[in-house]
């Protein structure tokens, strides 16, 4: 009987070391439930949801003089060729997460003079697709 209590007493002594072991090298949030920390910690980690952006950039047809030199969304160059005869400069084509993301342009206005314009672009998760076109100084925007 002694020896069926020392082998208890041994393997209760020995399953709190370990348990105590276990405990001191994770630190636990008491704030949070168990079913949080659970999730929190045996979820699978999923890549974020990104959306396609398309940026067509046309030459403004109507007042003469009004070219488009550069274009930038998120700080990435858009390719600009040469004017069609609609006025079709090119497009560029990007998949962000959502967020709001710089949208830049500057057009010449005659031989010397340029102007500059900014906005922002606000993309939401909802978002699946987000069309914006550009002709000289307008900017529009569509979403799907």
């Amino acid at each position: 009987m002694k020896k069926i209590f020392e082998l208890t007493f041994s393997l209760v002594i020995c399953f709190v070391l370990v348990y105590a072991a276990l405990l001191s090298g994770k630190k636990v949030d008491k704030t949070k439930d168990l079913k949080q920390i659970a999730y929190s910690e045996y979820s699978i980690k999923t890549k974020p949801k990104l959306i396609s952006v398309k940026v067509i950039v046309y030459d403004d047809t109507i007042k003469p003089y009004y070219d488009l030199e550069m274009v930038t969304f998120n700080n990435r160059n858009i390719f600009l060729s040469n004017a069609n005869a609609e006025g079709y400069r090119g497009a560029g084509y990007f998949k962000v997460p959502p967020g709001r993301y710089e949208l830049k342009w500057t057009i010449t206005i005659g031989a010397n003079s340029y102007k500059t314009f900014t906005q922002l672009v606000d993309i939401s998760e909802v978002d699946k697709y987000v069309h914006i076109l550009i002709e000289g100084e307008n900017k529009t925007e569509s979403k799907s």
